[in-house]
C-alpha cells in the first residue's frame, strides 16, 4: 500500500496504473533525447549541423563539453521482453543519448526521496565539466 502497507483512510488518493510496453518505451526516448539536448549547443555552426546529419558526432561541442558518461538504472522487471529482446532497453537509451560512455544498472526497486518506487527506470547524466 501507498501508506507503507496499512489501510486506506478515508480522504487518501489512490493511483491505478497500468503498464504498457508502448508507452514505456516512447517515455523512455523522450526522457533519454530531452537530457541529450540539455547538454547540446543552444546553436550549431554550418559545420557542426552537416556532421550531425552525417552522424559524425565527434564533432559536436556541448555546454562544459557535452555528455561526458552516463548511468541507467533499470528495475529488473522492466527488461526482456518488455522491451522486445535482451538489453533492448538499455540500447534505446544508447540511441537516444548518442555515442557516450553508458552503464546500465538492473534494480529491484528505485528510491526518490523518500519514495520507493517499482517498474522504474531512472537515467543519470554527466557533463565534462569544462
Amino acid at each position: 500500500m501507498a501508506n507503507g502497507g496499512g489501510a486506506l483512510a478515508p480522504g487518501m488518493a489512490v493511483t491505478f496504473c497500468a503498464r504498457d510496453a508502448a508507452t514505456a518505451r516512447r517515455d523512455l526516448v523522450r526522457a533519454a533525447t530531452e537530457l541529450r539536448a540539455a547538454f547540446e549547443p543552444v546553436s550549431l555552426s554550418p559545420g557542426q549541423a552537416h556532421a550531425l546529419v552525417d552522424d559524425d558526432w565527434s564533432t559536436l561541442p556541448g555546454p562544459g563539453g557535452g555528455i561526458a558518461g552516463a548511468v541507467y538504472f533499470s528495475c529488473v522487471s522492466r527488461t526482456g521482453a518488455y522491451f522486445g529482446a535482451p538489453h533492448a532497453e538499455l540500447q534505446i537509451v544508447r540511441r537516444a543519448l548518442g555515442r557516450v560512455p553508458l552503464v546500465g544498472v538492473f534494480t529491484a526497486g528505485e528510491i526518490a526521496g523518500r519514495q520507493l518506487h517499482a517498474y522504474a527506470g531512472t537515467l543519470l547524466a554527466f557533463g565534462t565539466g569544462a
